[in-house]
């Protein structure tokens, strides 16, 4: 059953006022919780410590399905991924920032899945990916660290459904072709989906690009004793 909490914010920063609203859209995105309500800002001085600035502080009132410490630990999150986004105001880090926040929502559907909400986390994936596919591969950087739509190809194998999986590891790679992850999720999604001829294509893949690697790791023997049964 929903609990209501009141949350305390502030900051004395750059731009505080600015991080208060950022911060107050930023929880009332977080799945799980609803916002309700969210006082004026109100100044502060500073107790104690070095010469600072004031503080701009707000409360908010919010209900929540969330543990206390499982809500503890999405405000941290929220507040470390705003100090990573603003840490610099520099217009070519912008496409950077919003891998970051496409990464923490990422982050916000594997715990939805720990915690038995799969429908959740489908949502969350799905529109991660959606939002990274209108972003694109940066021309330079390797791009995101595990491509949303990656993701949403392995939590659709954990599900039991291949079909839907290799439709998008197979998206995927459309935009990061030749990563590992993506052809050895395509390639055992379209295993488990009967689809053997995509399935060989794909381990034929990994093959060619691993033929020096050693055995270290388990889907590199998969993939080694599918070639040697062709």
């Amino acid at each position: 059953m929903p609990a209501r909490a009141f949350v305390g914010l502030g900051s004395n920063l750059a731009h505080p006022r600015r991080q208060i609203a950022k911060a107050i859209q930023r929880l009332a995105a977080t799945q799980r919780v609803r916002v309700i309500a969210a006082s004026p800002n109100y100044v502060t001085a500073p107790i104690g410590g070095p010469p600072q600035a004031d503080y701009v502080n707000a409360v908010v009132m919010l209900y929540t399905s969330l543990a206390p410490r499982a809500l503890l630990a999405r405000l941290h999150a929220i507040e470390r991924m705003q100090q990573l986004r603003d840490a610099t105001t520099d217009p070519k880090f912008d496409y950077f920032k919003k891998h970051l926040e496409l990464q923490m929502q990422a982050a916000s559907a594997w715990i939805a899945k720990g915690e038995g909400k799969n429908d959740e986390a489908m949502d969350l994936l799905r529109r991660a990916a959606d939002a990274e596919d209108i972003l694109g591969k940066h021309p330079v950087s390797p791009g995101a660290l595990v491509p949303a739509r990656e993701q949403l190809g392995s939590l659709l194998l954990d599900l039991k459904q291949p079909k839907e999986a290799q439709q998008e590891f197979e998206a995927a790679l459309k935009i990061y072709p030749a990563r590992f992850r993506g052809l050895y999720g395509a390639a055992t999604a379209a295993e488990q989906n009967g689809d053997k001829e995509s399935a060989q294509r794909y381990y034929a893949k990994l093959a060619e690009q691993t033929v020096k690697a050693d055995d270290s790791r388990s889907e590199l023997a998969q993939v080694r004793a599918n070639r040697r049964l062709e």
